[in-house]
């Protein structure tokens, strides 16, 4: 797994939506992070992931 930390993996996703990827709701991490898992056309699962606090202040 291959670990990537955006800015906002909630804005990322809508972005990815638009683009019409079907994407999960991001997941809340207990070490304070949201976090999506996606696998890419070889099979490798990437997380992307941003702090939890930034969906608190949307």
């Amino acid at each position: 797994m291959l670990c990537f930390a955006v800015d906002d993996v909630h804005a990322l996703v809508r972005e990815l939506r638009a683009k019409g990827l079907q994407v999960e709701d991001p997941e809340a991490q207990e070490y304070g992070l949201d976090e999506i898992v996606l696998r890419d056309p070889d099979g490798y699962d990437l997380a992307l992931s941003s702090p939890s606090d930034l969906s608190a202040r949307r």
